[in-house]
């Protein structure tokens, strides 16, 4: 009982990071994950799948799904369009070959950052993900990894 305890426990801290961290949709995508994990093999989640189970659990996730729906920018997604609309609308600063890469560590989070960019006039903003293996989603392959960068 109370390992499977901890082990809910570990599980909302990475929610709280996720959203903590990168966005709300994100954590919402990490709490999709998780249920599919725990109701694909319940055995060892007694603790987690009381928690989905729980009517108020469910009233949460459903305020945070419609409050992601209204696609409000984590702070630092706001705080890095600001930057970089600066920067591309300043014309002593920016050619026509300008570019800015942005990394991000949650492949989870790409979406995020260039919905939030294309928001601005001045920002062109391109998924670029490495190549994967994972479920997380395909990455670009190499030569379209050299395609863009060129």
């Amino acid at each position: 009982y109370i390992w499977s305890t901890f082990q809910c426990l570990s599980h909302l801290v990475q929610l709280r990071e996720k959203l903590e961290i990168y966005s709300l949709s994100v954590m919402l995508k990490k709490l999709r994950e998780m249920q599919e994990k725990v109701e694909s093999k319940p055995q060892g989640y007694r603790i987690l799948m009381q928690l989905f189970g729980d009517q108020s659990f469910q009233q949460w996730k459903l305020l945070c799904e419609q409050y992601a729906t209204q696609n409000i920018p984590h702070p630092k997604l706001q705080k890095m369009a600001q930057i970089l609309e600066t920067h591309f609308s300043d014309a002593t600063t920016v050619t026509t070959e300008s570019r800015v890469i942005v990394f991000t560590s949650l492949r989870y989070s790409v979406a995020d950052i260039v919905n939030n960019l294309q928001r601005f006039e001045h920002c062109k903003p391109y998924q670029f993900v490495g190549q994967s293996t994972s479920q997380t989603g395909a990455g670009v392959n190499i030569k379209e990894q050299q395609q863009v960068i060129q």
